[in-house]
């Protein structure tokens, strides 16, 4: 819903009557936790990103990827 207060266009949220607002209270808790993962220096985007473009660029060049070898601990994979 927009509103006219003091001569400028405010956008603010109204929940219908008989409406549920969990998806939008996920959404927004989710946002702020990507935004306190990333400035507490937890989500490391930049590596993610770079990480991300060697594999596509493996990728158009058609050579496999090392094999990742994990550790095995009562016959499951890790």
């Amino acid at each position: 819903m927009v509103q006219r207060v003091a001569g400028a266009n405010v956008r603010r949220w109204v929940l219908q009557a008989g409406r549920a607002n969990e998806a939008l209270d996920c959404r927004v808790y989710a946002y702020a936790a990507l935004h306190g993962m990333y400035h507490t220096r937890r989500l490391k985007l930049e590596r993610q990103a770079q990480a991300l473009a060697e594999l596509i660029e493996l990728a158009r060049a058609k050579v496999k990827p090392e094999p990742v070898r994990g550790r095995r601990i009562r016959g499951r994979m890790l």
